[in-house]
Order: C-alpha cells, then structure tokens, then sequence
C-alpha cells in the first residue's frame, strides 16, 4: 500500500486516507511521484514528513529500549 507498485491516487479514497497515514506513503509513494513531477512546495513537505517519522521511530526505539532495559535489570539479568 505504499506506492511502489501502484501509484496511490489508483486506490479507492477510503485506502488512499488510510495509507496517508503510514510512513510507507512518505518512504515509497511520495517520493517517487516527487521524481516524476517535482517541485520545491512538494520536496520541503515530503523531507518534513519524512523527519517527523524518523523523529516517531526514534522515540518509539528509545522508549523499547528503556522498557526493556529496566525489566532486564529487574530480572537480575
């Protein structure tokens, strides 16, 4: 559903809204259709979705990684 194989504008509008809202429409589908038709607007909306996923991704590894840390440290390990 991200835009690699089918451009998103071919899917129904209920999956379009839906896809929208993953990073996987940012990673593949946006950016290719940024190759074909470019513009500056376009390019600075896409690079600040992609940091706030990466920002998303990052918080999300960090707090793991603290969670899992303090239940290794409670199981003595």
């Amino acid at each position: 559903f991200g835009g690699l194989l089918l451009p998103l504008s071919a899917y129904p509008s209920y999956l379009q809204k839906m896809v929208s809202y993953t990073p996987f429409a940012a990673i593949l589908g946006e950016r290719s259709a940024l190759a074909l038709q470019s513009n500056a607007d376009g390019a600075l909306w896409l690079l600040g979705k992609l940091f706030l996923w990466i920002f998303l991704a990052g918080c999300a590894a960090t707090f793991l990684y603290r969670r899992g840390l303090k239940i290794l440290s409670i199981g003595g390990g």
